[in-house]
């Protein structure tokens, strides 16, 4: 509808408010959206922690609860891997139910050396991740907050 000189001023103030009303209605969505999506992340931020400007331990550090519960082993692994020499084999040993699943980070953490499977025989190095190993035939070499590092000294 074109608006000349000829329209009434009723109808004028009619269309005036009608535009304002949508554009009111629109501004109270946008803002009930900025509310609803402030909300969600408020939560996000209390379920994963304050936020710092400083590296995380891991990987694993930032992301869900289910996702976190593998940062003991990592922060484990990491400091096996500085105490092992390359190439050096070594066997992980968890008190978990997924042994498995742990040797195969335990490859995927520790690239230069050779991770063998917890029934492997003869490994130089055993990585004790909070359970308890014992073996005659091998002596701790380091203690960590969450395990010892054990090496093969006679056969």
């Amino acid at each position: 509808m074109i608006l000349s000189h000829q329209t009434p001023s009723w109808l004028i103030r009619k269309l005036l408010d009608v535009q304002k009303s949508r554009r009111t209605a629109a501004e109270v969505l946008c803002w009930i959206a900025v509310l609803v999506l402030g909300g969600f992340q408020v939560g996000w931020l209390a379920e994963r922690g304050p936020l710092s400007l400083s590296a995380p331990r891991t990987v694993v550090s930032n992301g869900p609860a289910a996702i976190r519960s593998v940062e003991p082993l990592l922060v484990f692994l990491r400091d096996v891997g500085q105490a092992v020499p390359p190439n050096a084999t070594l066997s992980l040993r968890t008190s978990s139910s997924q042994p498995d699943l742990d040797t195969l980070i335990a490859v995927g953490q520790l690239p230069g050396h050779r991770v063998v499977p917890e029934y492997a025989t003869g490994p130089a190095y055993v990585a004790a991740f909070r359970t308890d190993f014992r073996d005659a035939s091998y002596r701790v070499v380091r203690r960590y907050r969450d395990g010892e590092l054990y090496l093969r000294w006679r056969d």
